[in-house]
This record gives structure tokens, sequence and C-alpha cells, in this order.
């Protein structure tokens, strides 16, 4: 019932559409013995991997970050990057910088053991987080660089990072100074602006084309209120379904 009707099987649904964390922690409860650190042994062992991680993930959303912190699998390798992903996350959030560096080497040393192509991205991505969060630019650049070669490779058709990944990468170039490249993701994220994404996605795609709107208004006179307006709408929705944003 859970993974068809609420999940929508890898649709994640009730938390990446609607950002329901906690109704979607409360449904998976029922998995684990005690919530949540120990999945019914009833579960196949890749079933088990996955309810950690994603209830791992949950808790941070909520805020339980003590919780998050317990919440992890290391029973493959899969996992193991996803789970390593999380904590980096959870440290830059509680502003342990050196434990957030250590998880993220390991989660992209997991990753590469794995043949997940989405988690092998995602965790390029936490190692730039935590190499920026610690003043190390030149290495974070080569991260996320070698992430979005990792995904222009897979996806050919649309190049750049979008969502989050998108969004970082061009707070990355704004601090090396590379204002033009910038504006350049900017107009890219617009042209996409007829597709379909998920909440948080598309909250993060507007972030992308407005976040730098003074630099832009100030170099090339072009005004932007109309994509501040939509940002604006979009962050407007997510709060009026409770949408909990975990970063």
């Amino acid at each position: 019932m859970y993974a068809p009707r609420i999940e929508r099987l890898n649709e994640t649904f009730a938390t990446r559409q609607l950002g329901l964390y906690g109704p979607d922690l409360a449904a998976i409860a029922c998995f684990f013995q005690p919530p949540f650190s120990a999945p019914t042994q009833h579960l196949a062992a890749a079933e088990q991997s996955r309810l950690l991680n994603h209830a791992g993930f949950a808790l941070r959303a909520v805020g339980r970050l003590g919780d998050a912190n317990m919440a992890i699998s290391l029973k493959d390798a899969t996992g193991a990057a996803f789970a390593f992903g999380n904590l980096a996350e959870l440290y830059l959030t509680l502003g342990r910088l050196g434990d957030a560096v250590v998880s993220g080497e390991t989660a992209l040393s997991q990753s590469e053991r794995s043949e997940d192509f989405n988690i092998r991205v995602h965790c390029r991505r936490n190692c730039a987080e935590s190499a920026l969060a610690t003043g190390r630019i030149g290495e974070a650049n080569a991260l996320i660089s070698a992430a979005e070669a990792l995904w222009t490779e897979r996806v050919p058709h649309r190049p750049l990072l979008f969502g989050f990944a998108g969004y970082f990468m061009c707070d990355l170039l704004l601090c090396r100074g590379r204002i033009a490249e910038v504006i350049a993701r900017g107009r890219y994220m617009q042209e996409l602006a007829g597709t379909r994404w998920e909440p948080l996605t598309e909250a993060f795609n507007m972030l992308t084309i407005s976040g730098p709107h003074w630099l832009i208004i100030l170099l090339l006179q072009t005004p932007l209120m109309s994509q501040i307006w939509q940002l604006a709408t979009c962050v407007k929705r997510m709060l009026s379904t409770n949408f909990h944003v975990p970063y």
C-alpha cells in the first residue's frame, strides 16, 4: 500500500511533490522497531536500506537532526553513498564542517562502487558543498564540474545541472566572479520554463534565474521583475502545502 499509493513507486510523491514529510514519517514508522533506527526484519535487505535512508532524509527535513543522524544504512554501496551524503548535508546544517568533509568524501568513494548514475552525481555535489563551506573554492569547482560532466554524458539533450545542483553551481560561479556564466545559466533555465518539475526543483530553478538579478540589472540594465514574481509565487505555493525544504 505504501509504495504504490503514497510514494507512487519511484516518485516519492508525498515528500517530493507535496512536501508532506511529517505525515510520511508517520506512515513509515510502522516499518521500524523502534522508529527510526531498526527496520522490521520482514523486509528485504535492499528495502531496509532504502527505508532507513528515506527516513534520515525526511527527519532532517522536519528538523529532527539528532534522529536523522541515527537513521543511516550502510548495507550496500548505493545505500552507503546516499547515507553518507545525507550525513554530509546534516553536518553542514549543524556547522560540523570537518565531519561534513569526511562524510562527503566517504559518500563519494562509496558512490564509485555503485551503478546508480544519479547517486554518483549527487555525491560529487555533496563533496563540492563541503569544500566550498571550508573555503576550498577550486576543489569545489572541480567536483561540481565533474558532476556536470557526468550528467552531460548521460543526458546530452539537457547538458546543465538544474535544481539545487544548478543553483549551487551558480553560487560557486558568483564566488569566482564569473557573472556572465551565471547569467547564461539563468537564461538556459528560462528556456526550460515549460518543463514540469517537482516543487523543490522548480524553486531552485527560479532562484537560478532570479538569484543574481541585482548584478544583472547593474551590468545589463535588464529588468527581471517577472522572474522575481515567479519565484515568489513558487515559494508561496510551497508554503501553502506545508512544504519543508531540507537544505
